[in-house]
Parts: structure tokens; sequence; C-alpha cells
């Protein structure tokens, strides 16, 4: 039997000159002008989800994942419902590290042709840009293969994630998502899966001051080595670490340091100024940046800092601020 898992794709849009991506052997992206395949989109299809949201595949990208020769039972279908749902969500949120942007799903479908078998979920997975908000963003050919080669980079690094559907256990919400993320087992925990989990906080949130919070955590995550003059010892160590000449490493340092002084002041409740507040957005935006050109650097340039601990750490800034 074959089993098709269908979500449609709010706030992404393709590029005109795209009617369909193949981003897998299993996984293809649609346009919404894109020929609909008729043993998907039937009429017995269309009354099962309602002709609102069929509608909406006129109107928005939609993605398919398609597994085939699946055993007719309940729990097979079960479980390739949640691999497809995995799938779809890990390359969706992946599109972050090649743009800013925003996007939602709200129903996520799996079925057979004859709809003898049918599963719906309700995720509602929505996530905002760097300013808070949901709005459209167009992506290209050039994004969506880069989000497709990132999807693999992080996914790699991320312990018990489900990259192929056989031979793997299969457990509730496996994606690289934190709302589908536990972080409870701090001891089996990485920095790279908490700083994944914090990013996913902060594209959740239409907060900048909360969007800014949880980018500085991200970068503490990955880059801190002690508790002590955290703003200071972040503020200096991205600069560092992502800046190429003088210039930029001193605006990183200049802008990390002031989104620690917002963090502050939203964490202890204090009144952010008038003159602050007006900022926030080009803040947001631009610690989004920063945060993305950590990720960038960290999955493409300089793999190996993930391997090292405390002192190794220590010893790579010390070199770096004195080399």
């Amino acid at each position: 039997m074959t089993l098709y898992t269908v979500a449609i794709i709010h706030f992404l849009k393709l590029d005109e000159s795209i009617e369909k991506i193949k981003i897998d052997k299993n996984v293809t992206i649609y346009s919404p002008k894109a020929n609909k395949i008729p043993e998907l989109f039937t009429e017995k299809y269309k009354a099962y989800i309602g002709m609102d949201e069929a509608n909406n595949y006129n109107l928005h990208p939609y993605i398919i994942v398609t597994h085939k020769n699946i055993q007719n039972d309940d729990l097979e279908i079960a479980k390739y419902h949640k691999i497809a749902r995995t799938v779809i969500s890990n390359y969706i949120s992946s599109t972050w590290f090649v743009i800013d942007n925003s996007f939602q799903t709200h129903r996520i479908h799996s079925y057979s042709p004859s709809l003898k078998y049918a599963i719906t979920t309700t995720p509602q997975s929505k996530q905002t840009n760097s300013i808070g908000k949901a709005e459209p963003t167009i992506l290209d050919y050039k994004n969506l293969r880069k989000a497709k080669s990132i999807t693999k980079l992080v996914t790699n690094l991320l312990p018990n994630q489900i990259l192929e559907p056989r031979n793997i256990e299969i457990k509730d919400e496996p994606t690289f998502m934190p709302s589908q993320f536990s972080t409870t087992d701090q001891s089996t925990t990485t920095n790279f899966q908490r700083a994944i989990a914090l990013l996913d906080d902060a594209r959740k949130t239409s907060l900048k001051t909360a969007k800014i919070t949880f980018y500085c955590s991200v970068l503490e995550s990955i880059l801190s080595t002690s508790n002590s003059e955290v703003t200071n010892q972040i503020s200096i160590r991205t600069a560092l670490f992502l800046g190429k000449n003088k210039d930029q490493r001193t605006e990183i340092y200049r802008i990390v340091k002031k989104a620690y002084d917002i963090r502050s002041c939203f964490i202890h409740g204090n009144k952010i100024n008038s003159q602050t507040d007006k900022l926030l957005p080009d803040f947001s935006k631009k610690m989004d940046q920063i945060t993305r050109q950590l990720f960038i650097n960290l999955l493409t340039q300089k793999k190996d800092f993930l391997d090292l601990k405390g002192n190794q750490i220590e010893d790579y800034f010390l070199n770096k601020l004195f080399n």
C-alpha cells in the first residue's frame, strides 16, 4: 500500500518559476499552481478534509511525503505518519537557516488513496520571523536546496533523530523542533541540542524582547563556559567567533552587549526606555542574523568546535584573542 502525508504551508511562498521541487526521494513541495495528482486529490479526499481546506491547496504551497509498500496495519500507518510529520517539520524549520521567515501548518493528513486508512493530526506549528510577525517569504530553488542540505547536517548532530524509517525506534514527536524535543535529561543533552531548542523558543514567540532573550541563550549554550561575567564573555566570544575583521567584531560585540541589556530588563521586569523600545525590531533582526550565522558556521566551517569542552573552549578563545 502507498501512504501519502500532506501538509499545507502558510506564509512560505515559492518563487513563481517553481511548480514543484523534489526535496528527497519521497518528499516533494508543490506550488499551488501545480497540477494536482489525481489519485491524491479525489472528491472523497476533499470531502474528508472539508472544502475550505481543499481550497487552500490552490492558495498555498504544500508538501507531500510518499511511503510505498506499507503494510495494511494501523500501527504501521501510525508509525509512518509520525515519520512523515518529522520529515515535514524538520525540513520547513530548516528554511530559517537559509532566510529569515515565518510559517504555519494547521493539519497534517496521512492517507491511502482509497481512504481506507487515514490519520489527521493538528500540530498547529507556527513560527514567526525575526521581528515577531507572520509575513510571507518567497523561497527560490537555491533556498530550497540549501535548506535540504542543512536539514541533514542538523539532524546528523542530534542523537536519536529519524533519518530513515527502517531499523530505528520511533518515539513520540521525534523532530528536532523543541516543541517536540525534550531537554529534560540534561546529562545526555548536548549544547547543540539545547541551542536548537532555544532557537525554536525564539522563533515561536512574537514578543521581540523574549526573542532577543532566547537568542542570547542560544549563544550562551554554545559559547559559554562560566556563569560569571556572562554578558562580556558572550559578547566577546561571539565577536571573535563570527567577525572577520576588527570592524565586524566591534559591531557584533556592541549588538550582543546591547541585546544582553535588553534581556536583563525583560527578565527582571524593568521598563525598557522609549529610545530602546523603538530599536527593538532592529536589534531583534540583528540578533536573528547573528544566531543564524553562528549555526551556519558550526554546521559548515567549524564543526570541530562542537566537540570542545570546558577548558578546550577557553583555550580556543584565548588563542583567538591573542593571535
